[in-house]
């Protein structure tokens, strides 16, 4: 699957070029508070706050899954400390 890349547009010109492109997941809101196992106002404010890459579409906000994989990559699963919400999980 398509991901995040910086060169993102090469490679989607490239993967059409050679049809191979398929097309990258989308996500609501809800779907991403309900992946993560987390609420919709805790996705909406990572959204807000830029901490999760997102676009609106309408009213609404739309979150690629590279996206959402790329954050619980860079949030050290399994380590206790979340760095999307700046608290230790252990602590709640």
């Amino acid at each position: 699957m398509l991901c995040c890349d910086k060169d993102y547009q090469s490679v989607l010109i490239n993967a059409t070029k050679m049809g191979t492109y398929k097309v990258e997941e989308i996500l609501t809101v809800k779907e991403v508070a309900e992946y993560l196992k987390v609420s919709r106002t805790t996705v909406w404010r990572w959204c807000n706050q830029k901490k999760l890459p997102a676009f609106k579409v309408g009213r609404g906000w739309r979150v690629r899954q590279c996206e959402v994989e790329k954050l619980i990559g860079q949030n050290g699963m399994g380590t206790g400390e979340s760095k999307v919400s700046g608290q230790d999980e252990n602590s709640q």
